[in-house]
C-alpha cells in the first residue's frame, strides 16, 4: 500500500522546512510538484513572485536536499592505472625535425591507443610523450589488472618494432598500480571533470614507470598479487619512491605463462577449500567417465553463475582419477581472445609440444611433428601444413604449400582437429576439459560442436563449463549430460569456513555474517573469510561474538563493480537501494529519489533483469532484495562519504514523512540512518523507542544494545542542557534493563546510576 503523501502536501511540508512555506499556494496553483522545483528557471521563479533572496534560498535548499537523485560523477572504486612513457624523446627532439618528432609521437600514441582499446582500457590523458590509462573506469571488468599487464606487454612489443627516422629505435617504459581511488567530477575543466582521479595509485604508477628499463613493465605488489599465476616476474626489491613514506616493492614482468589451467592460475590462493555440497554432481561425472572408458563417448556441460564452483568441480573429477590411465587435454577461454580463431586449441598445442617463443621455426616444426605422429602416424605430413599455419610457422622446403582457399583450409583444419582427438583416443582414453566456454571464439565452439558426434563411439569425455547466460548450442543427445550448479546450503558453507580458519576459532557471529553475506556462493565464502582473517580484525576485537566488520574483498571488487557498471543509469538506483539496505521497497525508493514513476520502474526491472536483485510482493508492497549482500556492499562502497550521509538522511526523512507504520514498528531503522547521516541527536529518540519496544517483549539484551548506542551518541554531543537531558533519558532505562537481565547487583547498573 502506498503511504506517500499527496504531491501538494509533500511540497508544502518541504517548503515549510526550508523557510519558504508562503510559496506553497502559488506553486500548487501552477501544478508545480516538489519533483519539478529544480526545473524552474530564474525567470519562472520571478513570474511566480519569488524575491531575489528567496530565489537564492530555494536554490541552496535544492542543492542541499538529500532527496535528489543526482548523477553523481565522483565515486570510490578500485582502479588499475597504467602510465607509459616514450623513452628518449628529449634526445629525439635534438636529432629530429619538429615535424618529424610530432609524427613519431602521434604514431606512438596511435599504436598505444589501439592496444589499450583492445584490452578495454580508457585513455585518461595524453601528457606530452606519456599516456595515463585507467583499467576499471568508466566501466569495470572482472580482470582489469590482467588486462593492464597484457596491454603493457603488447605496447612494449609494438613500440619496440617502431622506428624514428632511418636508425632510431623506439622503446617505452610502463608502470602499473592497483588500488582504491576517488574518480569523477573534481575539477572545473570539462576534460578534467571526466578523467580526474585522486589517490596514491596514479602517483605510484608514474613512479613505477620511472623505475622501468626501456621496453619493460613494472608492477606494484597489489597488481602483481592479482596476476601472479598468469605471468613470470622478477622481484626488483623494495624501492624508495618520492611521495611515499615507506619502501615500495616493485616487480618486473618477464612474460606470460602458458598455464595449464586458468582456474588455478587466477585463484587468489593455492589453498583450496575442499569441494563440499557437490557429491551428487561429482558422482554423476564419475559415472559418465566410466561410460567413456567403455567406449561410449560422453559430453558433460557444467553451468552456473560465477563463483559457484564449475571449474572446481571439474578439477575434483581430475583429482579423483589416476593420471597415468588416461590423457588429459585442457583448454580454456580468455576474454581478450574471443576474436582469435582456435586460441584455446593453439595454447593447448603449445603446451603439449613444448613450444617456446624463442624456438626457431624448424625446431617448432620438429616438436609439432613429434606430438602429432602419435595420433596421425604416416598421415602426419599431410596435416602438418594445416597445424603449422595455426602458429604462422613458415613451411620452407619441408612441406608443399597448401594452395587452398581460406574456407577450405578452415574446413580441413577442423577435420584434422577431430581426427587428432579420435587418434589420441586410439592410444588411451581422453578427458578434454574446456573451461569458460563463454569466452571461447566461434571457431573453437564449432570444433567442439563437431566433436560431440564424433566421440560417441570412442573412449573420450568432453567436460565443459560456462555461465548461465551463455548458450552452447550443443544438440541434446543420449551421451550429453547437463549439470546446473546451485548455491551451497549453510552446512556446506560452514565446512568451507572451518577449513580456511585452519583450526582457529572464528566467532559464531562472524561465521553467520559470512554465510549471510555470501548467499551460498563458495568463491564469495572463501574470499570473504580470507579477507577477514588477513585484516587482523579478529585479533583486535575483545568481543569474541560481536559482528564481523563489513569488508569487501579486493579480489571481488572488479567483478562486482563490472556487474554494477553494466546497469548504466540503473546503477544509481542500486546505489540508493544499497543505502536503504539489503531489502528495499519500491515505495521507499520512490520517496527518496527524484525520478518519475515509469523511469523508476524501468530501472528496477533492469536491476532484476541483470540478476542483481529480485522482487516479491510483501503485504501488497513491491519489495526488492539484492541477490548477494556483497553486491549491496560494492554499490555502497562506491559512494563517497558525503553522498552516503546525504542519502541516509534522505531515507530517514522519507521514513518519517511517508511511512508512519514503519516508524512505529521499526524505530531502529530510522536510528541507523540518522546515525550514518552523522545526525546523532536525531537518532537518539528512535533508539530509545526501539529499546522500549524490545523491553516490552522482555528482549533486554536488544534493549541494552539500543540504549548503549544511544548513550554513546549522547556523550558525543556538545556539553549543555540538551546533552544532559538525553543522557538522563538513556541512563535510567539502561539501568532498568540491566537490572532485569542480570540482577540488581550488576556493576553496570551501579555505574549507570553513578553517572
Amino acid at each position: 500500500m502506498n503511504q506517500n503523501k499527496p504531491a501538494n502536501e509533500e511540497l508544502e511540508s518541504w517548503l515549510d522546512r526550508v523557510g519558504l512555506g508562503q510559496y506553497a499556494a502559488v506553486l500548487g496553483d501552477n501544478d508545480i510538484s516538489l519533483d519539478l522545483l529544480a526545473d524552474l528557471t530564474e525567470q519562472d521563479l520571478k513570474e511566480l513572485g519569488f524575491s531575489l533572496g528567496h530565489r537564492k534560498l530555494l536554490r541552496r535548499a535544492l542543492a542541499d536536499s538529500p532527496r535528489a537523485l543526482e548523477v553523481e560523477a565522483a565515486e570510490r572504486r578500485q582502479l588499475t592505472v597504467m602510465f607509459c612513457d616514450l623513452v628518449g624523446s628529449t634526445a629525439m627532439s635534438v636529432e629530429l625535425d619538429p615535424e618529424d618528432l610530432r609524427d613519431v609521437i602521434n604514431r606512438f600514441r596511435d599504436t598505444c591507443v589501439r592496444v589499450i582499446k583492445r584490452f578495454d582500457g580508457h585513455v585518461a590523458r595524453f601528457m606530452g610523450d606519456g599516456i595515463l590509462v585507467y583499467f576499471g573506469y568508466p566501466r569495470a571488468n572482472e580482470n582489469d589488472p590482467e588486462s593492464a599487464v597484457r596491454a603493457g606487454l603488447d605496447i612494449c612489443a609494438a613500440v619496440g618494432a617502431m622506428r624514428a627516422g632511418d636508425d632510431l629505435e623506439l622503446a617505452v617504459r610502463v608502470g602499473i598500480a592497483t588500488g582504491e581511488v576517488v574518480v569523477g567530477d573534481l575539477l572545473d575543466d570539462d576534460f578534467a571533470k571526466e578523467q580526474a582521479v585522486v589517490g596514491q595509485t596514479p602517483n605510484l604508477a608514474a613512479r613505477l614507470q620511472a623505475l622501468a628499463e626501456p621496453g619493460c613493465v613494472v608492477l606494484s605488489s597489489e597488481t602483481r598479487t592479482r596476476v601472479s599465476g598468469l605471468f613470470d616476474f622478477v622481484d626488483l626489491g623494495e624501492k624508495s619512491l618520492k611521495g611515499f613514506e615507506g619502501p615500495v616493492r616493485a616487480w618486473r614482468v618477464l612474460r606470460e605463462r602458458n598455464v595449464e589451467s586458468r582456474f588455478y592460475a587466477t585463484h587468489s590462493s593455492p589453498d583450496f577449500a575442499p569441494l563440499v555440497g557437490r557429491d551428487q554432481e561429482l558422482a554423476c561425472l564419475s559415472e559418465r567417465w566410466q561410460r567413456a572408458l567403455s567406449g561410449r563417448g560422453q559430453v558433460a556441460v557444467i553451468s552456473g553463475e560465477a563463483g559457484l564452483g564449475k571449474s572446481r568441480l571439474s578439477h575434483a573429477l581430475i583429482e579423483r582419477l589416476d593420471r597415468k590411465s588416461y590423457l588429459l587435454l585442457r583448454y580454456y577461454g580468455v576474454p581478450y581472445f574471443q576474436d582469435t580463431a582456435l586460441y584455446p586449441v593453439i595454447k593447448q598445442m603449445e603446451r603439449g609440444a613444448g613450444l617456446r617463443t624463442d624456438d626457431a621455426p624448424e625446431l617448432k616444426l620438429d616438436k609439432l611433428e613429434v606430438m602429432f605422429r602419435s595420433s596421425f602416424g604416416e598421415r602426419c605430413t599431410e596435416v602438418m601444413p594445416l597445424f603449422a599455419g595455426l602458429f604462422s610457422i613458415p613451411l620452407e622446403q619441408r612441406y608443399a604449400p597448401l594452395n587452398l582457399s581460406a574456407e577450405l583450409v578452415r574446413e580441413k583444419t577442423l577435420e584434422a582437429l577431430e581426427d587428432n582427438l579420435i587418434g589420441l583416443a586410439d592410444n588411451q582414453p581422453v578427458l578434454a576439459v574446456f573451461e569458460d566456454l563463454h569466452w571461447v571464439d566461434p571457431v573453437t565452439l564449432e570444433h567442439i560442436s563437431r566433436s560431440v558426434s564424433r566421440i560417441a563411439c570412442a573412449p573420450v569425455m568432453l567436460l565443459m563449463t560456462h555461465r548461465p547466460d551463455f548458450s552452447d548450442h550443443l544438440e541434446d543427445a543420449d551421451h550429453v549430460t547437463r549439470i546446473r550448479l546451485e548455491k551451497l546450503d549453510a552446512r556446506a558453507g560452514v565446512e568451507i569456513i572451518r577449513h580456511l580458519t585452519d583450526g582457529n576459532r572464528l566467532p559464531e557471529a562472524w561465521g553467520e555474517q559470512i554465510l549471510n553475506r555470501t548467499d551460498g556462493v563458495p568463491l564469495f565464502i572463501e574470499e570473504l573469510t580470507r579477507t577477514l582473517l588477513e585484516s587482523g580484525a579478529l585479533s583486535q576485537t575483545d568481543a569474541g561474538e560481536e559482528a564481523a566488520p563489513v569488508i569487501l574483498p579486493s579480489t571481488l571488487q572488479d567483478s562486482l563493480m563490472a556487474r554494477l557498471d553494466r546497469l548504466g543509469p540503473a546503477k544509481l538506483i542500486a546505489q540508493v537501494g544499497s543505502v536503504i539496505g539489503r531489502q528495499f521497497s519500491r515505495e521507499l525508493l520512490g520517496a527518496v529519489v527524484r525520478i518519475d514513476g515509469d523511469s523508476l520502474q524501468a530501472q528496477l526491472e533492469q536491476l532484476a533483469a541483470a540478476d542483481l536483485a529480485h522482487s516479491s510482493d510483501v503485504g501488497g508492497e513491491e519489495v526488492y532484495v539484492f541477490k548477494h549482500a556483497l553486491i549491496q556492499d560494492a554499490a555502497y562502497a562506491s559512494l563517497l562519504r558525503e553522498r552516503r550521509r546525504k542519502l541516509h538522511a534522505a531515507v530517514a526523512e522519507a521514513l518519517e514523512q511517508h511511512f508512519p507504520a514503519v516508524v512505529a514498528a521499526e524505530p531502529e531503522r530510522l536510528a541507523r540512518h540518522y546515525k550514518e547521516a552523522d545526525q546523532g541527536q536525531a537518532a537518539i529518540p528512535y533508539l530509545l523507542k526501539a529499546a522500549a519496544l524490545a523491553a516490552s517483549r522482555a528482549a533486554h539484551a536488544q534493549a541494552i544494545a539500543h540504549l548503549t548506542a544511544a548513550l554513546a551518541l549522547a556523550e558525543a554531543l556538545p556539553e549543555g542542557q540538551r546533552r544532559d537531558q538525553l543522557e538522563l533519558e538513556t541512563q535510567l532505562p539502561l539501568a532498568v534493563n540491566l537490572s532485569a537481565s542480570r540482577g540488581y547487583a550488576a556493576p553496570e547498573v551501579v555505574a549507570a546510576y553513578e553517572r
